[in-house]
């Protein structure tokens, strides 16, 4: 039961380039499953998967992203219009948020192929299709364009600190890219279990990286592996090849340290000092929830780069070559 409406418009990509040209089309509206819900897409945020999908790096990999055409976004907020007959605990205007990466389940490198996890991609739209395993709720008083942008890296992160790693108080952490959005989010629940939190970081970005607590390392001017030794685990989201080169220097990390990252080229472990464990994340609406809750107390924050007003190609094409940059300092956002 709910709105109901013959058809919407969404961001289409007809071809895998990173020239960012899109059509937007006039698709029908979609059947829902017994589980799904029906979203009136209020925000969608871009990740830098976005990027690496719209130029078909993942097509071998990846199925659902060799299917064209493909409409891009994963990140949203939005409110609920229409519900499966399975739908319990939300209710019809809702206001939710989540990812759009299909159901999947943890163990995989890769979790949107699954053929049970319903569509993966698709926000940057007037309206989305989503299992409802993969909602959680917005608090009152959060805006669509933070709810939007919270919820992949918080999943990535904290699966990065947590699922495929296991800091606890007292540890010292090396976040790798600790300006990157997950690497926001990383720090701050680093610092939230009381870690010693360290961060790699350009000069222009050391103050930043100190108003979120952790001790920055600028890569510009000095080697991670001289300025601290002795890490008990690190998470890493980028890295240069020549810091990269010293991640297994003697002393760098203590016997049994972990290094969780989401550079997935590779084999997926590497042993040794640190063990090398790569990952994409999966759906965890339980732990996206608290941290959801978490953000509209204060306790975690999110940094917006800037906000596009209106589901347009032009702006989407302004949106995708922001993103393609590397260089925000947070999400971008459009806003519908």
């Amino acid at each position: 039961m709910g709105a109901r409406f013959s058809s919407f418009k969404q961001a289409q990509t007809k071809a895998h380039n990173d020239t960012f040209e899109f059509d937007i089309a006039t698709v029908d509206s979609p059947t829902l499953r017994d589980s799904d819900v029906l979203v009136k897409v209020h925000a969608a945020a871009l990740n830098p998967v976005d990027h690496v999908v719209s130029r078909g790096v993942l097509k071998d990999l990846w199925p659902e992203a060799e299917k064209l055409p493909f409409t891009p976004g994963y990140d949203f907020s939005g409110k609920i219009v229409r519900k499966g007959r399975a739908v319990k605990g939300f209710h019809h205007g809702q206001m939710v948020c989540g990812v759009q990466w299909g159901t999947g389940s943890k163990g995989g490198r890769y979790h949107a192929d699954d053929e049970e996890g319903g569509p993966c991609g698709g926000s940057l739209a007037e309206y989305i299709r989503v299992p409802v395993s993969s909602l959680v709720k917005v608090p009152k008083g959060m805006s669509p364009e933070t709810a939007a942008a919270l919820s992949m890296v918080c999943q990535t992160a904290y699966q990065g600190l947590f699922d495929y790693n296991s800091i606890k108080s007292g540890d010292k952490v090396i976040i790798f890219g600790g300006t990157t959005a997950v690497g926001q989010i990383a720090i701050q629940l680093a610092k939230n279990m009381r870690c010693n939190v360290f961060a790699t970081c350009s000069t222009g970005k050391i103050d930043f990286v100190k108003a979120l607590g952790a001790t920055p390392i600028d890569y510009t001017k000095q080697s991670w592996w001289e300025a601290e030794k002795g890490f008990d685990a690190g998470f890493c989201t980028t890295i240069g090849d020549s810091d990269a080169a010293h991640l297994k220097d003697d002393g760098a990390f203590k016997p049994g340290a972990i290094l969780s990252s989401i550079l997935t080229a590779g084999p997926a472990t590497e042993e040794g000092t640190p063990k090398v464990v790569k990952f994409v994340f999966h759906q965890d609406a339980k732990a996206l929830q608290q941290m959801v809750d978490d953000a509209a107390a204060g306790k975690l924050k999110i940094e917006i780069n800037k906000t596009w007003k209106g589901l347009t190609a032009e702006n989407l094409k302004e949106m995708f070559t922001e993103q393609k940059t590397a260089k925000s300092l947070g999400k971008n956002v459009l806003v519908l």
